[in-house]
């Protein structure tokens, strides 16, 4: 319902084991199936960019499929689109 606001990640699923932060409850919940798309800032309308599709792995155990510690900037500033699950 209404206008979804993507320009931040939302929580990641919760982990079996997080050593990154301390206060787990903040950066996770059960609510975390989401699909992130990232685009050059402003792609133009007739040009034919690269995707790449990447599936997190993870063993259900760690991680998640947003960019949270690295960032997507490097290939995007290489003209790639980046999908993420």
């Amino acid at each position: 319902n209404g206008i979804l606001d993507a320009t931040y990640n939302d929580k990641s699923c919760v982990q079996f084991f997080n050593n990154y932060v301390a206060n787990i409850s903040n950066f996770e919940s059960e609510d975390c199936l989401y699909l992130n798309v990232y685009t050059p800032e402003y792609p133009s309308t007739n040009l034919s960019l690269p995707v790449m599709y990447f599936i997190h792995g993870g063993a259900f155990l760690i991680g998640a499929a947003n960019f949270e510690y690295t960032g997507p900037h490097y290939l995007l500033e290489s003209g790639v689109i980046v999908v993420t699950v």
